[in-house]
């Protein structure tokens, strides 16, 4: 008997650092962790997942994720969730959240379904500073298209690498008749 009680005190001993490694682990990752319910409400989240969405853990459990979602982004979430809980696989979507700051929070989500479509697992990932970089790239490129295409004396022309016309302002249409 106290043989297999040592055994047993060993294997409790190795359970209980393995659950410490696991809670470590989750709650101590670089992303948001989510355990979601098939009707979309969070069951579980690891500590940078709250963070992420700026609400206390036990605040968060049972809110449907949807809630969080900015109203851009609500058709976008509907239709990667209805594929999600579908089980047609991982899906991933980009996403605009609300939160209480006054910059944007844009998420990366990754997810897929477990437990015959019962239950989904989801990474989500704050992409907020490429989205940034993105929309600064598009207004720059914006501003110098429009600045090039107002250039009336003289003709610009932007060529891709196989030698296609990719670009053509209106004094290149004046110059060459087309």
């Amino acid at each position: 008997l106290q043989e297999q009680n040592e055994k047993l005190e060993q294997a409790r001993a190795e359970a209980e650092e393995a659950y410490r490694q696991y809670t470590d682990l989750y709650d101590f990752a670089p992303v948001g962790y989510f355990t979601l319910g098939r009707d979309g409400a969070v069951h579980k989240a690891n500590l940078p997942g709250t963070n992420l969405l700026g609400v206390d853990g036990t605040k968060l459990v049972n809110q449907q994720l949807g809630v969080f979602v900015a109203e851009e982004s609500l058709p976008t979430f509907i239709m990667f969730f209805e594929k999600l809980i579908s089980g047609s696989g991982r899906e991933i979507c980009e996403l605009k959240f609300l939160n209480d700051t006054d910059k944007p929070l844009w998420v990366r989500i990754e997810a897929t379904c477990f437990e015959g479509g019962e239950e989904c697992r989801a990474v989500m990932t704050d992409i907020s500073e490429r989205k940034q970089v993105e929309m600064a790239l598009q207004e720059s490129e914006q501003r110098f298209r429009s600045m090039i295409q107002e250039v009336q004396t003289i003709a610009v022309q932007g060529y891709g690498m196989d030698g296609t016309t990719q670009y053509w302002n209106t004094a290149s249409e004046k110059l060459y008749g087309y």
